[in-house]
């Protein structure tokens, strides 16, 4: 049996991005600085609409979020069940190796 790998975990600035960029580009932490500067000359209406469309933004993002979430933790579970059974495997070997040696040792005498 193989050695198990734990499943790969962004950091949250990437997992952020990652996430939003398919969402909001805008809202990505790269672009949040820009937006003030970008958007300097758009009318109260304009900014509600923007504020609103963020707003559905991070709606989504959570959803998307949790739904990863939820995916991770089937994976490290997953993970965890197979470590054990890698760790009860290598130690049922060396108990076997031990016991045959011992029976070995025993019948010699």
């Amino acid at each position: 049996m193989t050695t198990p790998t734990p499943p790969a975990v962004p950091s949250v600035e990437e997992l952020y991005d990652s996430l939003m960029e398919k969402i909001e580009p805008e809202l990505v932490s790269s672009q949040v600085p820009l937006l003030e500067e970008k958007y300097k000359d758009e009318t109260p209406k304009q900014k509600k609409g923007r504020a609103e469309r963020y707003k559905r933004a991070y709606v989504q993002f959570m959803e998307t979020f949790e739904a990863y979430m939820k995916d991770l933790n089937q994976k490290a579970e997953e993970f965890k069940r197979h470590a054990f059974a890698t760790a009860e495997e290598k130690t049922h070997e060396a108990e076997t190796k031990q016991l045959a040696d011992l029976e070995n040792t025993i019948s010699s005498l």
